[in-house]
Parts: C-alpha cells; structure tokens; sequence
C-alpha cells in the first residue's frame, strides 16, 4: 500500500484521509504527497517556508503554536491534518445546541475524558494556563467568542481546532478534533426542492455555507423535545418553532448536500463508510415521567462497567423511544446521511426562552449531562482513548 508522510507520521493513502478545503465552496484535491494545492501561512497571513516533512516533533509543536500552518493555496484557508476527526453540530434554533458543544468543551477541560486516557485542549493554548481555568474565565466574564460557536469568516463557517492527546502515545501534537457549531437559521427551513442542491437557485446558498458537510466525520443533529410528538409535554417559548416536520426537512438538506458530494467527489467506499451521525435528543429532563422513557439516562453511569457497553445498551432503548414518540421520520431521513446511526440523550441543554443568553439561563456549563456522548461515540470510532 501506497504511503504518505508528513513530518514523522505516516497516513495511509485509502482515500479515508481529509484532501479537500473545509471552507472552499469548490475545492481542489489536496495532495499531500506532493504538496499541490497547499502553501504554509503564518498568523498574519503572510506566506511561510513549509515545515520540512522530515522534520522533528519539536520542530512541528512549535510551528502549530506559532501559528504557521498548511492552508489551501487557492483561498489560505486553514486546512485539516489528513487523519483529523471532524464533528458538525446541526440543530434548528434553541434546540440545544450551544449549551451541548459548550457543555462538551467544558467537560473535556476538566479532565472528564481523563478515565479513558484522552487529553483534550486547544489546539494553540500555549501559555501554560490551564484550559479548565480559562474557560471557566470565559463564562465568568461573558467572552464566549472563543468557544466553540457560530463563528464565520467570509461566509463560510470556521472550525475550532482541539488536540486530543491519548496517554502513552508517542506524540506531543496528538490528534486534531475540529468542531463546527452551526446556526439553525441557516439551513433550517423548507424541504429542499426537487432540483440538485449543486444547482443555481435558492438552494445553491446551502451549499456554499456548508461545504465542510461531506467531510464531516460525525454528524450531531440535536432533536428537542418539540421535534417529537404524543409525548403530551407542555410546549415552551423556545419550542414554538421546533416541529417534526421542520427537524426532517433540515435533515433531508443536509442527505441531499451529502449525496451530491459525495457522487461529485467519487468518494471510495470506506471514505463514505467512516461517515456517522448521531441523533441527540436534547432536554431530556423534561422526558422525565414521559411513559417510555428510559430515566437511566438522566443518572450517572457505572463507572466499574464499559463505557462502551452501557452506550450499546442504551441504543436499543432511545432508539425505541424515538420511534414511539414520532420519530420514525426523523430516523428514516437520518439514515440518508449516513449508513450508520447512534443515539445520544443530553438532558439540561439550553434556554427555553430565545430571548435569554446561553449564559444566563444555564447556571454552569456543567448542568448538561452526556453532553460528551457524541464525542465519545467519534472518539470509539477512530481508535482515540481506551473504551474497551
């Protein structure tokens, strides 16, 4: 087999690895053998002397902290290490989005990704603070432009780069994790038309604000409790706009982006395989006395089983509550993302009320619970940490 290097760490060349922008709307092919279609960059933007591909680890931890990094060469957009894991966070508006990715960020600061022997921080925090305590600074002060969150740049969405670095592993940089928190106003509307959404027209503005989408490896589609039906719970402020018949549009956007992609880009058939949404049910609190609702997953977890076993176990039961409350749709349309489907349940996410901060309806970005639980699932998924 075909190998590629790039400083010390070689990359299988399957076609499972990153090779397009994640911020182009028509990307060219990356090769990282060759280095076409990359340049390196520093901060400021000015165009650097790559790092040699036979250089140290020293050597590339300095460069990333000193912000010189590859980019596209046609636009100097940041681009993902080849074997970078990519999480996307999709959501209609007050669906819990925010509260679950900064809930998530939060946990993994203080060390909740610890027992499986997983380090996650900033990819470029550098000064020897502890993460914990500066994002515990962020809330505090009410600087959230930091954290993970709706950030863009010239229209096009930007991720935030964490490392996560795996005990006894020989590498300092340890594996790049990007997440994109996305905006339910975006792509949240109508069903998409008949018409390919690589077309002009109404639908071309979809694309062009994801085109990160068929590279995403895990795709996070937050469902509300507004989303299902005959669970006979009392609508709230934040619900009036959430509706089954909104969440599956949304969905079917995103299978429909996904699908001409992936037929453009002539993907191999593993490179589409690694490809996993995870459907999170979000307030889940509020599921409490809901007849059918599995209420193990409101408390902690055994922490002298598997983390892996007690996930399995609770796939069967969510997924069962999902389809008796409705969302056999929702299902249905999901599969058409992605052949594979996990299910999440995080209770404590979010503002009922659209008019309220994240800040201040949520006392602590820690009242959200299994917030960590989509990562997990990516985590398992690309061998990060000890699961077993």
């Amino acid at each position: 087999m075909h190998e590629m290097k790039r400083g010390k760490k070689k990359f299988a060349a399957t076609g499972m690895e990153h090779v397009y922008c994640l911020m182009c709307e028509e990307p060219d092919r990356i090769d990282w053998t060759t280095r076409t279609g990359v340049s390196w960059r520093n901060r400021a933007g000015d165009e650097v002397e790559p790092v040699d591909d036979e250089a140290d680890e020293d050597t590339r931890v300095r460069a990333l902290r000193a912000g010189r990094r590859p980019v596209c060469a046609a636009a100097g957009h940041p681009l993902p290490d080849p074997d970078s894991v990519l999480v996307g966070y999709f959501g209609q508006v007050s669906a819990g989005k925010d509260s679950m990715i900064g809930s998530a960020v939060y946990a993994a600061s203080s060390g909740a990704l610890m027992p499986h022997g997983v380090r996650l921080a900033p990819a470029e925090l550098s000064d020897g603070r502890r993460w914990v305590q500066v994002t515990a600074n962020w809330v505090r002060e009410g600087r959230w432009e930091h954290r993970p969150t709706s950030r863009k740049e010239s229209g096009s969405y930007k991720p935030t780069e964490l490392r996560a670095q795996v005990d006894g592993s020989d590498s300092r940089l340890g594996r790049s994790v990007m997440l994109f928190n996305t905006s339910g106003e975006d792509y949240w509307g109508e069903p998409p038309s008949a018409d390919s959404m690589l077309e002009t027209g109404p639908e071309r503005s979809f694309h062009a604000t994801f085109p990160f989408l068929p590279e995403l490896d895990v795709i996070v589609i937050a469902v509300p409790p507004g989303a299902l039906e005959g669970h006979g719970l009392r609508q709230r402020v934040g619900d009036s706009s959430h509706s089954p018949d909104r969440t599956i549009s949304g969905i079917e956007k995103i299978a429909t982006v996904v699908r001409e992609i992936d037929s453009v880009r002539a993907w191999p058939e593993e490179r589409a395989r690694r490809r996993i949404v995870v459907l999170a049910l979000t307030k889940c609190d509020r599921y409490a006395r809901v007849e059918g609702f599995p209420e193990r997953v409101l408390r902690p977890r055994d922490r002298d089983r598997s983390l892996r076993d007690q996930m399995a176990e609770e796939q069967a039961l969510l997924g069962r509550f999902l389809v008796t409350y409705g969302g056999t749709g929702i299902l249905h349309a999901a599969t058409g993302v992605a052949d594979t489907v996990y299910f999440s349940a995080v209770s404590g996410t979010g503002p009922d009320d659209p008019g309220r901060s994240v800040i201040a309806a949520a006392p602590h970005l820690a009242d959200a619970k299994r917030s960590l639980d989509p990562l997990h699932l990516a985590f398992m998924r690309h061998s990060i940490g000890r699961y077993a």
